[in-house]
């Protein structure tokens, strides 16, 4: 075991038991029932996330190796190989819902910058038991996907829109209906770059977490506190709404990507705020987190 991981360990053995408390709210509001599967294992695993992904914020920084699978925490998923229009192969988790024969609304888990899908396995967990068709991928040059070769320092790479793309399309052929996209950090970026390109009565509505916004705001505010990072070259942002119905998870802690950035969107766009740092809602406050992006989703219907 590494050095870094011994010191996490010991981080996650003080703060397991706030999570586990937080998490009884999950209980209290009614969504999370008994099951057979052990719970505790999942609950440490999100706390032993949040500690993990957050080490390098702001920089690509993929894994190839899978820490965590589906099949460790009980889960049953195909995998899957997608390629993209210009000849890359993308690693694609389906994990199906538990409702046999049933066609019930598709959620695509969109990774931020760092790691790879696997550290999203706790929100693919959750989504999962409330019967959501669950999908789940890794960019190009992360985890099993294709190699590329990335700079740490770039912000995204227009290539990531083409995986993004491929993976929809994807999504749709399997279950023809219009997808609930949940996208962190660096993803929100590919995201809103995607519903500002192209048609896409395949999407049903986004929930972005981590949110950038104006990639060019972004690199300015990073490049004020000493964080060189630079945008795709010819990139150009275009201040465009997004029509579907957008939830924003703010962090109070995340400077850069707090509440008191996020220009108007369209008219149809929902915000809750978390006291904890960047992308760590779901790792903070995993019951009232995803209580929240449940109602979301369920009043789309």
């Amino acid at each position: 075991m590494r050095y870094w991981d011994i010191i996490l360990w010991i981080l996650l053995a003080l703060v397991a038991a706030c999570a586990a408390i937080n998490f009884g709210t999950f209980a209290i509001k009614g969504v999370w029932r008994k099951k057979k599967r052990n719970q505790v294992p999942v609950i440490i695993f999100i706390v032993f996330l949040s500690l993990h992904t957050n080490i390098n914020l702001y920089a690509i920084n993929p894994e190839r190796t899978y820490r965590y699978t589906p099949d460790q925490y009980g889960l049953k998923y195909q995998n899957l190989i997608v390629e993209t229009e210009d000849g890359a192969n993308l690693l694609v988790w389906h994990i199906a819902t538990n409702n046999q024969g049933q066609n019930t609304m598709p959620v695509l888990i969109v990774n931020s910058d760092a790691g790879n899908m696997g550290y999203w396995i706790s929100l693919a967990y959750y989504l999962n038991y409330l019967n959501y068709d669950v999908w789940m991928f890794d960019w190009r040059g992360f985890g099993g996907s294709s190699d590329f070769e990335a700079k740490k320092e770039m912000l995204f790479y227009q290539e990531y829109i083409t995986d993004l793309k491929a993976v929809i399309d994807q999504v749709h052929q399997t279950n023809d209906m219009p997808l609930v996209i949940v996208g962190y950090s660096m993803g929100t970026i590919v995201i809103q770059e995607y519903l500002k390109s192209s048609p896409h009565n395949d999407v049903l509505a986004v929930v972005f977490d981590g949110y950038v916004g104006n990639p060019n705001l972004f690199v300015s505010h990073l490049a004020e506190e000493g964080k060189l990072i630079e945008l795709p070259k010819g990139y150009a942002y275009v201040d465009k709404p997004i029509d579907v119905p957008v939830l924003i998870v703010s962090a109070k802690q995340d400077k850069y990507c707090s509440k008191d950035n996020i220009s108007s969107l369209n008219d149809y766009v929902k915000v809750v705020e978390y006291d904890c740092g960047h992308i760590m809602s779901l790792s903070s406050f995993p019951g009232e987190y995803v209580s929240e992006l449940n109602a979301f989703i369920q009043n789309l219907r």
